[in-house]
Parts: C-alpha cells; structure tokens; sequence
C-alpha cells in the first residue's frame, strides 16, 4: 500500500485463492493496463528509489538486526 494504488497501478489483493484468481483473471482479461501500470512503475521506481533515498532505511534495518542479533554491543 505503500506504493500502489489500487487498481491505479497495482492491484491491493486480500491473501485468500479466490481474491488472487480474480486479480489474475483481471490482469489476463486487461494486459494493456498491466503493461501500461508496469512501464509506470518502472518508471517511477528508477526516479525516486536511488540509493541515496534508500541507503538510510537499509542502514537503519541492519543496525537494528544487528542489535536483535546481539543486543549487548
């Protein structure tokens, strides 16, 4: 939810076989807005993910698995 919007350019699927055979049967039934959806994602990953943006979340998470690992240093 954090990057797509449903039915904009993703699907937001409920964790159940009959919600994800839908999704897939609506991706087969529109491939033009999938590719459409992807090229834009794509697009909007390459603009605003570069490791500048993302280099402090990932120093974050390893410090804190470094300290769930070992909690004394």
């Amino acid at each position: 939810p954090e990057l797509i919007t449903h039915g904009r350019n993703g699907l937001i699927v409920p964790r159940t076989v009959e919600a994800f055979r839908s999704a897939f049967e609506w991706c087969l039934a529109n491939p033009e807005h999938v590719r459409a959806a992807g090229r834009e994602n794509a697009a909007v990953m390459a603009r605003t993910r570069k490791w500048q943006h993302v280099a402090p979340y990932w120093r974050t998470a390893f410090r804190h698995a470094l300290r769930q690992a070992n909690p004394h240093v």
